[in-house]
């Protein structure tokens, strides 16, 4: 998975009373980068920083977690992370050039582990520009740095152009080991017309390995699936009612081969509009998730 580094600069400018905005403005970040695959790093010793009254940012968030819900959320991620380094050990120089410890720090984390990206504030005031160079004794490393959620969709529709079915197959195997497409769904999908949504259905298949794949491993029931990805995605997904798959031959149009796992029953789908489905199987103890079918609503 594809990663942004959290520029939290703007967070050590403001006071305990401040801090909500940008704990809601990080909140506004997390389905976008969900949706697409991408995943959010932040600073290991962020629960260090001291906020301009005196309030540590740890205290904030425990204080203040049983009363609002998008902190809570904010501060199961800063628990779990994933999280960069709060010490690079490697020295280079920064262009264009600017004054601050914590973003010259977080830059040389990105130029030891060959980062690119790194999210940055709607307000941010030290990291302004768009792109940034790192140069060591070997190398360069170009660094884009996204401002705000409007720059950030930016990013996402620029870097991605989907003309068919088979970019978006393309794309799934870049993005991620742990889908797989089927012949069965390679075949379906060339036989279906998509009316050009093939960004929904990436960014929806990829959501089963961040959404619903996790959901399955915490042991999650499946209405409190569909609510999740729902809510993360803006789509539906569902699982096929006892009386379509109680007709035989409503259940074979369902059956699809996993190499290894024989044939299996792909009740669960993707809905994207009225014509479009995908069928898919998740495999919860090998982590990995079968695209069966992607095309037209299978006959109910």
């Amino acid at each position: 998975m594809t990663n942004f580094y959290l520029n939290h600069n703007y967070l050590t400018a403001k006071s305990s009373y401040d801090v909500q905005e940008y704990i809601n403005e990080i909140a506004r970040f997390l389905p976008l980068l969900r949706l697409n695959n991408f995943g959010l790093k932040i600073r290991e010793d962020i629960w260090s920083i001291c906020l301009l009254d005196g309030v540590s940012f740890f205290n904030y968030l425990h204080q203040n977690s049983g009363k609002d819900e998008v902190v809570a959320f904010i501060l199961g991620i800063m628990n779990s992370g994933p999280y960069f380094s709060s010490t690079p050990s490697l020295r280079a120089t920064i262009n264009p050039t600017f004054q601050s410890q914590l973003c010259e720090e977080l830059l040389l984390s990105c130029f030891e582990d060959n980062q690119r990206y790194i999210l940055s504030l709607e307000n941010e005031e030290c990291l302004t520009h768009a792109n940034y160079t790192v140069s060591g004794a070997t190398h360069s490393l170009e660094i884009q740095n996204c401002i705000g959620l409007a720059r950030v969709e930016h990013f996402f529709e620029n870097n991605l152009i989907l003309k068919c079915i088979e970019d978006v197959y393309d794309q799934i195997n870049i993005r991620s080991k742990k889908v797989k497409v089927l012949p069965s769904a390679w075949k379906s999908a060339k036989l279906h017309n998509f009316y050009g949504r093939y960004p929904e259905v990436l960014y929806t298949i990829l959501a089963l390995e961040t959404i619903d794949l996790t959901l399955l491993k915490g042991n999650i029931n499946d209405k409190e699936r569909v609510k999740e990805y729902k809510a993360e995605t803006g789509f539906e997904i569902s699982r096929e009612s006892n009386g379509t798959l109680n007709r035989k031959r409503y259940e074979a149009q369902r059956l699809f081969v996993i190499p290894g796992l024989g044939r299996k029953l792909f009740e669960w789908h993707i809905k994207i509009g009225p014509y479009t489905r995908i069928h898919y199987y998740i495999d919860v103890e090998t982590e990995m998730i079968y695209i069966g079918h992607c095309g037209k609503h299978l006959d109910i």
